[in-house]
C-alpha cells in the first residue's frame, strides 16, 4: 500500500493492481470516522447501510472516505439509527437542536 500526497488535503491510495486509485481525505474528518463506526456497529456493508438511508453504496463510500458530507436528511436518519447518545453527533451536524431531536424520537 502506497500513499501519494495530493493537494495537501487528499491522498491517493494505491490498493492493488486490479483496483483503481482511490482518493481519501487527509486527515480523515471525524464525521467520516463516525459514519463508518456506525455502519460497523450495525454489522452491515455499505450496500445495506445505503439501503437503510435510501442512497447508493458509492455515496456511503464517499462519506466514509471524507470526500463528501452527507445531506441533512441522511444525517437525521443516521442519528435515528444510532439513537442517543451517539445520535446527537449526527443531529448536531444536521443543525438539529436538542428539543427538535427529542421531538423526533418521540415520533418513533
Amino acid at each position: 500500500m502506497v500513499w501519494f500526497p495530493l493537494m495537501n488535503r487528499f491522498v491517493m491510495l494505491r490498493v492493488g493492481m486490479a483496483r483503481p486509485l482511490q482518493f481519501v481525505a487527509s486527515p480523515l474528518p471525524s464525521w467520516a470516522r463516525q459514519i463508518k463506526a456506525l455502519r460497523k456497529q450495525l454489522g452491515v456493508n455499505q450496500l445495506d447501510f445505503g439501503k437503510k438511508l435510501k442512497c447508493s453504496s458509492m455515496v456511503i463510500s464517499r462519506w466514509e472516505r471524507g470526500l463528501q458530507k452527507p445531506p441533512a436528511d441522511c444525517l437525521i436518519a443516521m442519528g435515528k439509527i444510532a439513537g442517543p447518545p451517539s445520535g446527537w453527533f449526527f443531529w448536531k451536524m444536521a443543525g438539529i437542536d436538542s428539543a427538535d431531536a427529542k421531538r423526533m424520537l418521540e415520533e418513533l
